[in-house]
This record gives C-alpha cells, structure tokens and sequence, in this order.
C-alpha cells in the first residue's frame, strides 16, 4: 500500500483505521462463532486490541499514533455500541420473530410470548445472579445491593437531567422522590 505514504500521517492513521474495519470484523466474527456469542464483549475488545497493535506495529512509520489510536478507539466503541444495539434490541427481535412468521402476522399476545417473557426471563435473571434481586415465591425482590444500585443509578440520572426522553411515547422522570 504505497499510496497509504504519499498522505498526511493523520490522514494515512485515519485510511489505516478504515482499512483495519475489515480484518477486524472478519476477526470478530470468527470468535463470535467459535464461542457460540458467548462473551461478546470480550471477543469485541479483544480483537479490537488485536487488530489495533497489530495495525500500529505494521504502519507506525506513515501513520500518526495519536491520530490512529483516537480513530481506532471510534471504531471500536462504535462497534460494540453497533452490536448492543443489534443484539439486544427488542424492536428488531420482534420483526425477525415476524419475518418467520406464517404469513409474516402475529398477535400482541404472541410476540409477547416469544420476545418479551424471554427477554424479561433472561433480565431478571442477570439480576438475580448480579445479587440486585432475589427470586422467591411472591416475585422478585430488591436486595440491599440492588437498592444501593438503584439509588446510585437515580442520582446519576437526577444529576445528568436524564428524564423524559420520550423514546417510546412515555414520559417517565428519573429525578426528585
């Protein structure tokens, strides 16, 4: 890549960075597959830091470290903000749930029971396991450490004026009582 030495080396660390896209995704998708998506985050940043060193070892001559390491970092965060989108996202679960769908139609009722109770399942439990909640026969439960958490988690929100962000048609104010 001779060209990548005719430019800038800002502008030759942000071609890098756009090049390092492909064998890093290619990368990602092989972990992906071989850990059944098992520890996404840690296959993400894994092969990010991968690609990132060996990106760096290949082309610090022409491309700027700072310059790379802020555009690689983008790409990076931009990715795992991609993913958690994608992988967690109840809207998209529901149209792939439709998609396969005879007739591509499904009642409220039954995308509930295929999207939400699992998704609902699988969140109560990462609580349960996080110690924040305990399962018993009336439902679930605060714990101590949930409590400590939520507080912690309001008083962020309060401080940052996160409240009504209208996402999906509710007002909910996260500050004050």
């Amino acid at each position: 890549m001779s060209w990548l030495g005719t430019l800038s080396p800002p502008a030759a660390a942000l071609a890098v960075a756009v090049l390092a896209v492909l064998p890093y995704l290619a990368l990602v998708g092989g972990v992906m597959r071989l850990s059944r998506g098992r520890a996404a985050l840690a296959a993400l940043t894994g092969c990010g830091l991968t690609v990132y060193a060996a990106a760096l070892f290949g082309f610090s001559d022409i491309a700027s470290f700072w310059h790379f390491s802020a555009f690689w970092a983008a790409v990076l965060a931009g990715t795992i903000f991609v993913y958690g989108a994608v992988a967690k996202a109840l809207s998209l679960e529901m149209l792939v749930l439709l998609t396969r769908a005879k007739g591509g139609a499904l009642t409220p009722a039954q995308l509930t029971e295929g999207v939400v109770v699992p998704a609902y399942a699988g969140r109560a439990d990462i609580l349960v396991r996080g110690g924040l909640a305990a399962a018993g026969a009336e439902g679930y439960r605060v714990t101590p450490a949930g409590r400590a958490l939520a507080g912690r988690l309001k008083r962020i929100r309060s401080r940052l004026q996160i409240g009504d962000t209208r996402l999906y048609g509710e007002t909910r104010q996260y500050g004050g009582g």
